[in-house]
């Protein structure tokens, strides 16, 4: 999940949130063809949440790469004066990472997947 990006939003524009959804998606996606599996799945379940289903082994590895690479190039959504700590705590984009076993489940809709993922979000 991707927080405050409605204040990223506001502060910088509907294009430039694009532009982070996009990269967001293909970082995620580039660590899946990179070290995951032929039948893993990764999806968007909304503006700021993605899913990404792969088997136990691969978890860890996975989220580890994932949070990584989106970490390192936070500051490279933002123009050089806005950068590191010059940003605006409001539109400041943090990533948080949830994880769920296949003990979890199973969930009746997306809505009910949506909410037990937003109560293992670290």
């Amino acid at each position: 999940t991707l927080e405050n990006f409605a204040g990223f939003r506001d502060a910088y524009g509907f294009v430039a949130s694009d532009d982070v959804q996009r990269a967001v998606s293909l970082m995620i996606h580039n660590a899946v063809r990179d070290i995951g599996g032929s039948n893993d799945f990764f999806g968007q379940l909304g503006p700021t949440a993605f899913v990404l289903v792969t088997i136990p082994g691969a978890q860890d590895a996975l989220t580890e790469r994932i949070r990584t690479r989106l970490e390192q190039s936070m500051d490279y959504f933002y123009p050089l004066k806005d950068r590191g700590e010059n940003s605006p705590a409001a539109s400041r984009l943090k990533i948080r990472v949830g994880a769920l076993a296949h003990t979890d489940g199973p969930f009746k809709d997306v809505e009910e997947l949506k909410a037990r993922l937003t109560k293992q979000l670290v």
